[in-house]
This record gives C-alpha cells, sequence and structure tokens, in this order.
C-alpha cells in the first residue's frame, strides 16, 4: 500500500536517489526527488512530505541549512528531516542541527526501512 504522503529524497547523485526512491517504494512509500536545494523548500510546502531524506552536501544551501529552514516553516513542523552523509557526525552538533536522525552514505535499502520504523 503507498503511503499518501510521500517522502521527499534531496540527492544530486541520480544512481543515489534512484537507489533511495526505490528503496523507499519498497517500503510502501511514494517518493520525490529533487537533486539540488533550490527547490526543496518550494517541493516540502506544496506536497507536506512525512519524511526528508537529504544529502548534507548537495549544490546551493547545505543540508543543514535547508533541515533548519524546514524546521521553521509552521506547515511542515511535523516533518522528519534525515540528513544522508558520509561523515559521522559528532555528537555536539547532531544535537545542534534540526535533523531528527542520520544515515550513512552509500545508503542501503536496509537504512531507509530502519529510519522509516523509527521515525513514521
Amino acid at each position: 500500500m503507498i503511503q499518501n504522503q510521500p517522502i521527499l529524497i534531496v540527492e544530486d547523485d541520480a544512481v543515489a536517489a534512484e537507489n533511495i526512491r526505490s528503496a523507499c517504494k519498497d517500503c510502501g512509500y511514494e517518493s520525490i526527488v529533487v537533486n539540488d536545494s533550490a527547490h526543496v523548500l518550494d517541493v516540502a510546502c506544496e506536497t507536506h512530505p512525512r519524511l526528508i531524506l537529504s544529502d548534507t552536501a548537495v549544490p546551493g544551501l547545505d543540508g543543514f541549512e535547508t533541515a533548519r529552514r524546514i524546521k521553521k516553516i509552521a506547515s511542515l513542523k511535523e516533518t522528519k528531516v534525515v540528513a544522508m552523509t558520509q561523515q559521522v557526525p559528532p555528537k555536539a552538533a547532531s544535537n545542534q542541527t534540526a535533523f531528527d536522525g542520520y544515515v550513512m552514505k552509500p545508503v542501503k535499502a536496509q537504512d531507509i526501512l530502519d529510519v522509516i520504523k523509527k521515525l513514521l
């Protein structure tokens, strides 16, 4: 069963984005891929995703600033934002960001399933 609120994937690597989209679909979630941060806020406000999976290093705004801005939008206050990163964030830094979780890259289908179960 496809869930009615999509998962928004912010990833500039087309192969990685398709793999993540496929994993979301396998978990029963429709997803929308945005390949740069310029359109993330507009797409999020239009679609009201339940979850945003955001690469931390995409063209334009970095994932950290994107997450902070998402959390300031009243209509998106329930949206969970997860960082996809190649580096383990320091504990102090992770406590000061707007991310609700982290997934290590390269992202595996099981990682997506785990974060969906945990946050949704």
